[in-house]
């Protein structure tokens, strides 16, 4: 039998084959074929082995072209192979000054099999002006390589950057702070700004800076600026900031202050004078105006011993918009006699609270009677008329009634005619009577009834009952 055995170190591959008879252990030789040696056979084979693991960079060479001072090219991509027989271990990435590492994948393996690759990114970023010269080198144990690098830096002719040039902060309550906004300050050159101050033109404009006196080449810092208005209007500022002895304007800054919503009301006090008790009076109306640049919910209610008596409605929902009116319509309904007092409140949500004086006095309400209560007219024929009845209003309440109307109603009213009404649109005083007279011409036979009622304006009502029957002729 013949066992192969590769030898994986330097040197070469032994192989040792051995031919054994099959009396192994016997103490005759073996038998052989003829021509052949006494027992034993043996051979050495060597087979090839992989070359190594070795690295190649491409692109070799690369030119980035013209950056400017404190800037950099845009990134190139460099592909590392294994382009040997061996696995390779993770490569290390190296450049010199001037050029930069960016994704780096190849820090992110643990090998590289025979053909595999790996990337990485380059950006030409060099502290100096003029140009530059670098090696990208990729390394393992067994192998480098490495790639030419070039690049150039230029003056910029920038002084300073300052993002953004401008800001507004568009609308903000006075004595309210707007969101921070920030500008941020760059130094485009390698050499620092020294002595780095900062000022702002109005000082509702508020600073904050994390920038020190020293800001490095090629370095930025951050400006807070919050714009806190105390004024009503547009406003306008400019920041600026120095080094060197050199003062430059960093950006411009504006804003508007806008007062704050204000609720005012006319007139401060209502009076409604007397009102007969369980009768409305008149509305009397409260103007509410927004003195402010903010819009305001209004809401509304009464305060005071005798609030209850008072009511309101209101033209101010939902909103109350900047420099706008509306109307409180306020009525007094006195349920009890005497002086009533109250206040209507009105809340504006923003925009304070302000107080309306209410004042009403409760009186009695009006009465009137009317005498007799039922008019009799008695059988009458269909087409004639029964003699007339005279009814009697009179006031018994402790003042003037109101104005009264006089109304036939019921099942039968066109049977009943007036002949004289001196009641109605008539206000009687206190004491006072007027009458109304009264027949019965039925049109149609049968009993007939209906009402005749007196009317105050005031609410008072007084009736009579009405009743005749109508014979057939």
């Amino acid at each position: 039998m013949r066992s192969v055995i590769p030898f994986t170190g330097s040197g070469l591959v032994a192989i040792v084959a051995l031919t054994l008879a099959s009396g192994c252990g016997d103490d005759k030789p073996a038998a052989t074929d003829a021509g052949s040696n006494a027992a034993m056979d043996a051979a050495v084979d060597v087979a090839p082995l992989p070359p190594p693991a070795k690295l190649e960079i491409t692109p070799g060479k690369q030119d980035f072209g013209v950056a400017y001072d404190c800037g950099e090219s845009a990134e190139v991509t460099f592909t590392v192979t294994n382009v040997g027989g061996q696995d390779a271990p993770r490569p290390e990435i190296t450049t010199t000054e001037g050029f930069e590492l960016r994704k780096n994948a190849c820090a992110s393996i643990a090998s590289l099999s025979p053909g595999s690759a790996c990337t990485t990114g380059v950006v030409f970023r060099a502290p100096q002006v003029g140009d530059k010269q670098g090696t990208l080198t990729a390394t393992i144990p067994s192998s480098t390589a490495s790639a030419t690098l070039a690049g150039s830096i230029i003056a910029n002719g920038i002084v300073y950057i300052t993002t953004p040039s401008a800001i507004d902060f568009g609308e903000v309550a006075i004595d309210q702070s707007s969101p921070n906004q920030v500008v941020m300050l760059q130094n485009p050159h390698p050499t620092p700004f020294m002595g780095v101050t900062f000022e702002v033109s109005d000082p509702s404009f508020a600073l904050g800076s994390d920038c020190k006196q020293v800001l490095a080449g090629c370095a930025s810092c951050r400006v807070n600026v919050v714009f806190t208005p105390t004024r009503r209007g547009p406003q306008q500022a400019e920041l600026s900031f120095g080094f060197g002895g050199d003062k430059h304007v960093a950006a411009a800054l504006s804003g508007v202050g806008l007062a704050p919503a204000r609720i005012e009301a006319a007139p401060s006090a209502l009076a409604f004078g007397e009102v007969r008790l369980e009768t409305k009076s008149a509305a009397s109306n409260v103007t509410v105006t927004n003195t402010g640049d903010e819009p305001a919910v209004v809401a509304f209610g009464f305060d005071g011993r005798s609030a209850s008596q008072f009511s309101a409605t209101s033209s101010c929902a939902p909103s109350l918009a900047a420099g706008a009116r509306c109307t409180i319509a306020t009525v007094f309904e006195p349920t009890v006699l005497g002086p009533a007092a109250a206040e209507l409140v009105i809340d504006g949500s923003p925009g304070g609270t302000v107080r309306v004086g209410l004042a009403g006095q409760g009186v009695p309400r009006d009465r009137v009677e009317i005498s007799p209560l039922a008019g009799q007219f008695g059988a009458v024929p269909v087409g004639t008329a029964s003699p007339t009845v005279t009814f009697v209003v009179s006031n018994t309440g402790p003042g003037p009634t109101g104005e009264l109307t006089v109304e036939r109603h019921g099942v039968d009213p066109k049977d009943f005619a007036i002949d004289v009404d001196g009641c109605t649109g008539v206000v009687l005083a206190q004491a006072a009577t007027c009458s109304v007279r009264a027949h019965f011409a039925p049109v149609a036979p049968g009993a007939k009834t209906a009402a005749l009622t007196v009317t105050s304006s005031a609410g008072a009502t007084a009736t009579a009952a009405l009743m005749g029957t109508a014979l057939t002729p």
